[in-house]
């Protein structure tokens, strides 16, 4: 009886290795990956560079042109016993008709409120970008883009918004009153800054003049 060869176990895999038998063939490299031993790996596609961007123009500094206080209820003393009055009035028809403290206090709420402009001192600074308006109750600031018109009283210049908007007729706009010496810097201030409808218009109308010669032109 013949006798089998021993296997030859060297191998890894613990067979025989079959005469004539194809050598095994590397896997290979997946996309993207760094090339290895028997595959090659195929490179990223560079990346366009992104354009630099465009630094922005700075912002000018705010520069304050006037600042000034006024205090109306000692400005316009006449004015003040005559608000007072009608406070006390108000207060008196409150109480009468039996509504009780409650509603008085809420009543001085709103009185107060709505008058705190003449009870308290305002305080006004006006700059290159705008207006500003400061109250014991309220602080407000515009920029002069926001008018588009002004009215110049015997105590104020009023400021007003574009009265085309419903903003602009129910604001109107700021009352810059006058102090005891700076009337007509004030006004100017406000002439130089506000660029009003009638302004715009007359702009428009301007046509920019033709400055084009008329080349020779031969006729034959």
């Amino acid at each position: 009886m013949p006798i089998r060869p021993a296997r030859d176990r060297s191998t890894p895999s613990g067979k025989n290795e079959r005469a004539g038998s194809k050598p095994l063939r590397p896997r290979p490299a997946r996309r993207g990956t760094a090339a290895t031993a028997g595959g090659a790996g195929r490179e990223k596609p560079a990346q366009k560079p992104t354009p630099p961007s465009l630094p922005r123009p700075a912002e000018p500094e705010e520069e304050v042109l006037l600042k000034w206080s006024v205090h109306l209820a000692r400005q316009y003393p006449r004015r003040t016993f005559l608000t007072a009055l009608g406070v006390v009035a108000t207060l008196a028809v409150v109480l009468l008709a039996g509504l009780g403290p409650w509603w008085a206090f809420i009543t001085v709420v709103i009185i107060v409120g709505s008058i705190s402009a003449w009870i308290f001192p305002i305080r006004y600074a006006l700059t290159n970008k705008g207006v500003k308006q400061f109250n014991f109750l309220s602080r407000e600031e515009r920029s002069w883009l926001r008018f588009t018109n002004y009215i110049i009283y015997n105590d104020a210049v009023q400021v007003t918004y574009d009265q085309r908007t419903l903003r602009g007729r129910i604001l109107k706009g700021l009352m810059l009153y006058f102090g005891p010496d700076n009337r007509e810097r004030i006004i100017e201030v406000v002439k130089d800054n506000v660029v009003t409808e009638d302004e715009l218009a007359a702009l428009a109308d301007e046509e920019p003049e033709d400055n084009e010669e008329d080349d020779p032109q031969d006729n034959d």
